[in-house]
C-alpha cells in the first residue's frame, strides 16, 4: 500500500506514463531555459515540478474532451463520450473533482411513435387499431456552444456518430451515454408517406435504474401533442401544389434542411400531371409560425431512375410550395478518360451546375452521380443534358483532386478530365525558445470552417509530412482549405499547434514559420460511474475556433490503468 501510494504522489507532478525519450528536442529546464521563450500570454513560462517549462493556471479557454473507451473495458466498451471541461464532475469521496470526474452512466433509452387520435384523419391516413408506429430513431449527439445554441457534434468538427437504436415490436431501444442529443425518429414504410419525421433536441437522463441493469430513460412523444405539435394542422400552408406536363407517377415530393439534407417532412408520392399534398412538419416553425429559415422544398424521380434530376426550391416566407418540374430533354450516355499525365485510375463525382430544360420554367434542378473508372481510367454514365463540376479524385495521391468544368449534350457526350500534379507546400517548425522542431508531424486537415456532410467531394484530401532536424518539411496538398496541425514526438513535452484555414493554391508555396510554445498542462483520473478506472482510453481536446465555427483538435492523450492522463495544451487556435 505505501509502494501504491508513492506512485500515486509521483504521477501527480510527472508525465502520467513513462514514455521513451524522443529524438528530437525536449521540453526541459535543463536544456532551454524557461525565459527563452518568446511567446504572448498573460502568465510567462516557468521551470515546474516535472522539469518542463510550461505556463501555470488553467488553459485560456473551455474544450470538449472526446474520450473513446476501448473494446477491452468492462463499462461502455467502445463508447465515445463527449463532455465539456466545464461540466466534469466528481463525486464528493472517491473521486474529487477537479482531479478526478467521472463518465456519464450508459443509459437504456426507450420509446414509442405514438400519434394522437386525431392526427391521422388529419395527414389522411387512417390507422386501425394502433396509435405507435414503427420507427428507425437516430441519436446524433450534441453540444452545446457558448451561446447556448446546442449543435450536432459532427457538424462543429467534433469526432461522433450517430447511436441507433434497435426496432423492437412496438417501440425502439437504445443504449446511449447520458447527455444532450438531437434525436430523429423516422417512421418507416408506407407511414412516412403521411407521418413527419420527428427531429429535435433530446437531453438523456437517469430516470431510474432497475436492479442489476442499466439505468433508464424513457422517450415516448405524440405527434399531434406538445411538444410534438403538427406545425400546420389545418394543413392549408403546408400544402404543396406540383406540376409536371409528362406526368407525375414515380416522383415524391417533401421538405429537407438545406446544409444537411435530412429529411423534415412527410415523404408523399405523386400522380398526375397535377398534384396538391400535404407535407407536415413537427417542431420546424419559427417564432412567428412561419417554416423556420434553411429549409428547401424537394421534388424527387424515384431513386431507382437514372439520369432524372431532382428539383430543389428555398421556401421563403409567404411564397407557399408552388413548384413546376420541367420538361426536359433526354438522358445521355456520357463516356469519358481520366488523365494525369496518362492514364489514370480514379473517382468522379458529377455535379450539376445547370440543367437543360425544353420549357423556360424557372427552376433549381440538381443532378449528382459517381462513378469509379477503370485502370486505365476510362468511365460511362448518364447523365441529364446541362452544365457540370466534375469532381476527379485521383487513385495516385502525385496528382491532385481537381474541379473540372464541363458540357454535356446531345453532340457533346466525350469528356476528357485532367488531374494536375499537387502543388507543393513547404515551411518549418520552431520552438519559441528559437530551437528548430524536428521529428514532429505536420497534418493538413480539410478546414472544418468549410467541412460539409451532404458534400464531401468539395473538400481536399487530408496530407502528413515529417519535420527533418532544421525542422523542415513539404507536403503535396490538393487545392483547398485547410487547418494544420503540429504534433511534436510523444514524450517531448511540447503541445500540438494548430493554425486554422490556411489557404493552399494550385501552385508551390512557402508559409511562415511554425512556432510552438510551451504549454499549459491538465491531468485527470478518469472512472466510470461505479468509480473502476477507465484505462487505455484515447482521450483528445477539442478547442471551439469562432472564426471557424467549429472545433479543432489541441491534444491528445491514453490513460494508464489508473485512469490518470494529461494533456499539454497550446494557446487557443486562431
Amino acid at each position: 500500500m505505501v509502494a501504491a501510494s508513492g506512485i500515486t504522489m509521483f504521477a501527480a507532478c510527472q508525465p502520467i506514463e513513462p514514455r521513451p525519450l524522443p529524438e528530437g528536442p525536449q521540453n526541459s529546464c535543463e536544456v532551454s531555459a524557461c525565459d527563452r521563450y518568446e511567446q504572448s500570454s498573460a502568465a510567462r513560462p516557468a521551470c515546474s515540478g516535472s522539469g518542463r517549462c510550461e505556463v501555470s493556471g488553467k488553459p485560456e479557454y473551455p474544450f470538449v474532451l472526446a474520450i473513446s473507451v476501448p473494446d477491452s473495458s468492462f463499462f461502455a466498451s467502445g463508447r465515445t463520450f463527449l463532455l465539456r471541461s466545464q461540466d466534469l464532475r466528481g463525486n464528493s469521496t472517491t473521486c474529487v473533482a477537479p482531479s478526478c470526474f467521472l463518465l456519464p452512466p450508459l443509459v437504456e433509452v426507450g420509446g414509442e411513435y405514438r400519434v394522437t387520435g386525431a392526427t391521422p384523419a388529419l395527414v389522411g391516413y387512417p390507422l386501425s387499431g394502433t396509435d405507435v408506429l414503427p420507427a428507425r430513431v437516430a441519436y446524433y449527439a450534441a453540444v452545446q456552444l457558448d451561446d447556448g445554441t446546442l449543435r450536432d457534434a459532427s457538424e462543429v468538427g467534433l469526432p461522433s456518430s450517430p447511436l441507433f437504436a434497435d426496432t423492437i415490436p412496438g417501440r425502439f431501444l437504445a443504449f446511449v451515454p447520458s447527455g444532450p442529443y438531437l434525436r430523429e425518429a423516422m417512421p418507416t414504410r408506407p407511414f412516412d408517406i403521411a407521418f413527419p419525421p420527428v427531429v429535435g433536441p433530446v437531453s438523456v437522463t437517469v430516470e431510474g435504474v432497475r436492479v442489476g441493469i442499466f439505468p433508464f430513460f424513457t422517450d415516448t412523444f405524440a405527434v399531434g401533442a406538445p411538444p410534438s405539435s403538427l406545425d400546420d394542422p389545418s394543413g392549408s400552408a403546408h400544402t404543396a401544389f406540383v406540376k409536371r406536363s409528362a406526368g407525375l407517377d414515380g416522383f415524391y415530393t417533401y421538405l429537407r434542411d438545406r446544409k444537411t439534407e435530412r429529411r423534415l417532412s412527410s415523404l408523399r408520392p405523386l400522380a398526375g400531371t397535377d398534384a396538391a399534398v400535404r407535407l407536415d412538419t413537427v417542431a420546424q416553425n419559427d417564432p412567428s409560425g412561419a417554416l423556420r429559415d434553411g429549409i428547401d422544398i424537394v421534388v424527387m424521380p424515384d431513386a431507382r431512375w437514372v439520369g432524372m434530376p431532382t428539383l430543389v426550391d428555398r421556401i421563403l416566407a409567404g411564397a407557399g410550395f408552388r413548384l413546376e418540374y420541367p420538361d426536359l430533354p433526354s438522358p445521355v450516355s456520357v463516356t469519358g478518360q481520366v488523365d494525369a499525365e496518362g492514364a489514370a485510375a480514379a473517382q468522379v463525382t458529377f455535379v450539376s451546375t445547370r440543367i437543360d430544360v425544353r420549357t423556360p420554367t424557372p427552376s433549381d434542378l440538381v443532378y449528382r452521380t459517381t462513378v469509379r473508372t477503370d485502370a486505365e481510367g476510362r468511365f460511362a454514365t448518364v447523365l441529364p443534358p446541362g452544365n457540370y463540376d466534375a469532381f476527379v479524385e485521383p487513385d495516385d495521391r502525385a496528382f491532385a483532386k481537381t474541379r473540372v468544368s464541363t458540357g454535356i449534350s446531345a453532340t457533346e457526350r466525350v469528356v476528357v478530365l485532367r488531374a494536375p500534379r499537387k502543388g507543393v507546400v513547404s515551411g518549418k517548425v520552431r520552438i519559441a525558445d528559437g530551437r528548430a522542431l524536428s521529428n514532429a508531424d505536420v497534418l493538413w486537415g480539410p478546414s472544418v470552417s468549410r467541412r460539409s456532410l451532404s458534400t464531401p467531394w468539395l473538400s481536399p484530401r487530408p496530407g502528413r509530412a515529417r519535420t527533418d532536424a532544421e525542422g523542415r518539411y513539404s507536403v503535396a496538398l490538393d487545392e483547398g482549405d485547410y487547418d494544420v496541425t503540429v504534433v511534436p514526438q510523444a514524450g517531448s513535452g511540447f503541445p500540438r499547434f494548430v493554425a486554422p484555414r490556411r489557404p493552399v493554391g494550385p501552385n508551390d508555396a512557402t508559409l511562415d514559420d511554425l512556432v510552438i510554445v510551451a504549454p499549459t498542462r491538465v491531468a485527470f483520473t478518469m472512472l466510470s460511474p461505479g468509480v473502476q478506472a477507465i484505462g487505455r482510453a484515447v482521450v483528445r481536446a477539442f478547442a471551439f475556433v469562432p472564426s471557424l465555427s467549429g472545433f479543432v483538435e489541441v491534444g491528445q492523450a491514453l490513460s494508464d490503468t489508473s485512469g490518470q492522463f494529461e494533456l499539454l495544451l497550446g494557446p487557443l487556435p486562431k
